[in-house]
């Protein structure tokens, strides 16, 4: 069957871009059966690279998809910074017909996150993320939300759309304390240790042993807790035993999902999921406790849901 590309004729209006700071001018052109981007990577911190990705909207920027695949030239990773970048992309190989309101953004991911601390973005929703280096690893210092929510009520199910609860079924409590996520679901549906699951692209869910590294470059399970709590009670109750947050991590107490839809916990309690099963119903977890300054380590049914830490690749 003969395959025909169709663009409409406001495919010439204007781009999007993530990490704007970074990634301005963009502008394309059709060129036989070829789509040529061009834009311009401003330079950041001294010889940063960049990972770059390519997203087109065919209904004005609605909806975004995943990242285009059959495309070359300045896209990828380890990218530098210039002017007049070029992206090919090979439209029939990927689409039978291009049409619509067409739009493109362009992401640009740090390959390497550099100096202490700073901020990323997440392609798929344009949240912003604060990131803090602890010893060798890169960690979200916030917690992951991502996803619709849904009621305590419900179950998580896999069908390739995130959701995630908050707690009380109130969306505020996910703005502030991040989405809590049954096992599976944070996994999205593999027990691969260390897979990316519902975390942004260039971060994953961490192992056990990645959390084992953490606490003990904070000095052991007996008082790491305190040097990854946020400090004050505007979040944790009182007294909040010894939280330093010298670590920069700002462990939030969001509490947790029951596996019969309730919850418990706020301000009290902060639970964190790995990606290291314990047995065939049961996940390793780190606690942290709003009368303590140590870390907990234990193994839970991974039908509850806990709060998400993704660490960097």
């Amino acid at each position: 069957m003969k395959i025909n590309i169709f663009i409409h004729l406001i495919f010439v209006a204007a781009c999007l871009s993530i990490n704007a700071q970074q990634i301005q001018n963009i502008r394309f052109e059709q060129e036989g059966k070829n789509i040529n981007i061009y834009y311009d990577l401003l330079e950041g911190e001294s010889g940063q690279k960049y990972d770059i990705q390519v997203y087109c909207s065919t209904d004005d920027g609605s909806t975004w998809g995943s990242p285009l695949q059959h495309i070359s030239g300045s896209v990828g990773k380890n990218q530098k910074a210039g002017y007049d970048k070029k992206i090919i992309w090979d439209v029939l190989a990927e689409k039978e017909k291009l049409t619509g309101n067409i739009k493109f953004k362009i992401n640009a991911v740090f390959s390497e996150l550099s100096g202490k601390s700073g901020t990323f973005i997440d392609s798929r929703d344009g949240q912003s993320y604060k990131w803090v280096r602890i010893g060798d690893q890169i960690w979200m210092a916030e917690n992951l939300n991502v996803g619709t929510m849904i009621y305590g009520s419900q179950g998580q199910t896999n069908d390739r759309n995130i959701e995630k609860y908050c707690y009380k079924n109130n969306n505020t409590n996910c703005d502030e304390y991040g989405g809590l996520y049954k096992w599976y679901e944070m996994m999205q549906y593999t027990e691969t240790q260390g897979t990316q699951g519902i975390c942004p692209n260039g971060w994953h869910i961490p192992t056990n042993d990645e959390w084992s590294t953490l606490v003990h470059f904070l000095g052991e399970s007996n008082v790491a807790g305190g040097k990854l709590k946020e400090t004050g009670t505007p979040h944790w109750n009182s007294p909040n035993k010894d939280a330093t947050n010298s670590s920069g991590f700002s462990a939030l107490p969001g509490g947790y999902r029951g596996s019969n839809g309730y919850f418990i916990g706020l301000g009290y309690y902060a639970y964190f999921w790995s990606s290291s099963e314990f047995s065939i119903l049961t996940a390793w977890y780190r606690k942290l406790f709003y009368d303590s300054e140590e870390v907990f380590r234990r193994d839970y049914p991974e039908s509850y849901g806990f709060s998400v830490r993704c660490l960097q690749d």
